[in-house]
């Protein structure tokens, strides 16, 4: 089981701020995406926040391509503005 945490924006669309996903051995964080666009389906916002952020664990913040390194807590982050 992956529990993803969310931040930012994308708390605008989940009452509990958390989702969680099912985890398979080898999965990539495109894999991961894919089971919240299901879960997300016709929320154009939320996809469009979807397609520019990332996940990311205590020490890492993964690209797309790149696999899980185990189930467990990740962080959706959404892209950020400002400076």
């Amino acid at each position: 089981m992956i529990t993803l945490q969310l931040f930012g924006a994308f708390r605008d669309f989940n009452e509990s701020n958390k989702l969680s996903l099912e985890y398979s051995e080898g999965m990539t964080v495109n894999e991961v995406k894919n089971q919240i666009r299901q879960h997300f389906q016709g929320q154009e916002s939320f996809l469009l926040l979807l397609d520019r952020s990332r996940l990311a664990d205590d020490t890492h913040i993964f690209l797309d391509g790149e696999k899980l390194n185990s189930p467990g807590d990740y962080a959706l982050l959404p892209p950020v503005n400002g400076g």
